[in-house]
């Protein structure tokens, strides 16, 4: 069985055990490499697009019968700050994150006339197990371009994406909502 085999599988065990699938949330991420691009192994950078990029398109291009079934559903796959703003050290990581800014606009463009809105969440430092690891001092210097002063909490991502979700949102589609923090500002001047 390959991988898009187990991928369509689960989506009908879903539909199966729930009767129907109207919200997906792609939520793959992984940040584990950090390399200078110019040394940086092809093979690796594969692996991480493979797992930020490819494996959330995978389990939408599985969901979409279901999701085009529902007659009304929505897709929020996670994106990151690193997909405008870059990131030394980890370009798979950006690149592929930015590759679901881009799949995000086009799978809205061509899933809303089956009426499957697609938006994406692009959180910057947010309080993951990961983050609130780091020395505390990483941790400063990276807020002290956060004018907010803080990481975001996960129920503030969580939020955010059930926002996306929700019919609040019915009339979004196509669009990256930024959780930064402020950090997309140019704020010129003292900001503290």
């Amino acid at each position: 069985m390959t991988d898009d085999d187990a991928v369509r599988r689960s989506v009908e065990t879903a539909r199966e055990l729930l009767g129907g699938v109207d919200a997906l949330v792609g939520g793959a991420g992984i940040v584990d490499t950090i390399h200078r691009a110019r040394t940086f192994p092809v093979h690796t950078f594969r692996r991480d697009v493979d797992a930020n990029l490819v494996a959330q398109f995978a389990v939408a291009q599985a969901a979409y019968p279901a999701l085009k079934d529902a007659g009304s559903s929505s897709i929020v796959f996670l994106s990151s700050i690193a997909a405008q703003d870059g990131l030394p050290g980890q370009v798979a990581y950006a690149a592929a994150k930015a590759g679901i800014l881009g799949s995000t606009r086009s799978l809205a463009a061509e899933w809303a006339g089956d009426g499957i809105r697609v938006n994406a969440v692009a959180p910057g430092l947010f309080g993951s197990p990961k983050v609130l690891a780091m020395p505390v001092s990483a941790r400063e210097r990276q807020l002290s371009s956060v004018p907010l002063a803080r990481v975001a909490t996960l129920g503030e991502v969580v939020g955010s994406v059930l926002y996306l979700l929700s019919p609040a949102a019915g009339y979004t589609t196509g669009q990256t909502l930024r959780l930064d923090g402020g950090a997309g500002l140019t704020l010129g001047g003292c900001h503290r």
